[in-house]
């Protein structure tokens, strides 16, 4: 059968990231980082875990040179990338439905570029495949559904898909993640606007179902975070700097300074009366003096601190910060970030900020 040991995965870079403002003025959410790496490169691990190597990304004309410039056809992740674009955003479906003609009629994964998960795809994959299923959908139990589909089941089958229902019927929520066959798009092409303009996907598999065709479901297992919200984000760059293996620090200059087990250095830098405690990973060339790290923060490249304390936070490349006489935590600070001088003791200071600000008291 045509697509038994299918390649191929289709992930969603299209959509405009407004809720990350300001990071997504300069990048697209899905090349910002999370412990040093960008969001992408986990989800292309993910997609990778279950044998797909073919990838499809479909963006908008703001980012596609950004994507193309940064993954460029994949070779340094170890896929192979197409991209196409989605002029106009009119929904899952719809950008699902422009790559017809990439999927050449085989079996496919459908993965919203912004999520990120812990388990392994393989089991969701295996069920797919052994079902001889036309889709195949992630759930997960949340506390609020209202914002998500929300999927009804009974006697083990999913009777009714809801998207962002006023009163869910269940907890089941329709995570960002499914596995279709080719007779997904014969639906959509049938498919109308929703009440929000766009072409849900939770129509097209609900008119799968209502046609007879098998849709069945994985429970998810592990964690799992939609990172479109900056609390998102850091609680993202917590679990991976959690699930470890954190990297040794090597040649690195140590000078009445302590640095946890768990912690990360690159390459060309310096720590004078520092103390940094894990899980923590730091970019290549950083300039540290006397500076407190606590646990889950991430830093990046070439940046400098003096007189710091901070912990659970995001530091892009080329931060410099001095002189702070607050504790900074859950702070996410952009590319080329500048705090310069003393502000009054409040205790603890949270700051989100994008590229190129600075900040100065005097």
């Amino acid at each position: 059968m045509r697509g038994e040991g299918f390649t191929k995965a289709i992930i969603l870079c299209g959509g405009e990231g407004t809720r990350l403002k300001p990071f997504t003025f300069s990048r697209p959410k899905q090349l910002l980082p999370l412990a040093n790496r960008i969001l992408i490169a986990y989800v292309i691990d993910s997609v990778k875990s279950c044998g797909i190597d073919e990838l499809c990304l479909v963006v908008n004309h703001y980012n596609r040179k950004i994507f193309e410039q940064t993954l460029k056809n994949g070779a340094s992740f170890g896929v192979r990338i197409t991209y196409i674009l989605q002029e106009q955003a009119k929904g899952i479906a719809h950008a699902l439905s422009l790559c017809e003609d990439w999927t050449a009629g085989d079996k496919f994964l459908l993965y919203l570029g912004d999520n990120l998960l812990e388990e392994n795809l393989e089991s969701m994959k295996s069920l797919f495949l052994s079902s001889q299923a036309q889709a195949t959908i992630l759930l997960k139990e949340v506390e609020d559904p209202r914002a998500f589909g929300v999927a009804t089941l009974q006697d083990g089958r999913i009777v009714r898909l809801v998207e962002k229902p006023k009163e869910p019927e269940s907890r089941n929520a329709v995570l960002g993640l499914y596995f279709f066959d080719s007779r997904v798009f014969d639906v959509i092409r049938r498919l109308k606007p929703s009440w929000r303009g766009e072409y849900e996907i939770t129509d097209a598999i609900s008119l799968l179902i209502e046609e007879g065709n098998v849709v069945n479901y994985h429970f998810l297992k592990g964690w799992w975070k939609d990172t479109g919200k900056v609390p998102d984000l850091l609680d993202a760059n917590r679990r991976i700097l959690s699930s470890g293996p954190i990297e040794k620090a090597v040649q690195i200059e140590l000078e009445h300074s302590f640095l946890g087990e768990d912690v990360s250095v690159g390459e060309n830098c310096t720590f004078l009366n520092c103390r940094i405690e894990g899980p923590t990973v730091i970019g290549h060339n950083a300039k540290f003096q006397n500076v407190t790290i606590g646990p889950y923060t991430a830093i990046g490249n070439d940046c400098a601190l003096e007189h710091v304390e901070l912990e659970n936070s995001i530091l892009m490349d080329r931060v410099r910060l001095s002189n702070l006489s607050v504790r900074m935590k859950e702070s996410i600070l952009g590319c080329d970030f500048e705090w310069s001088g003393t502000y009054p003791d409040a205790g603890v200071v949270q700051i989100v900020a994008g590229d190129h600000n600075k900040i100065s008291f005097y």
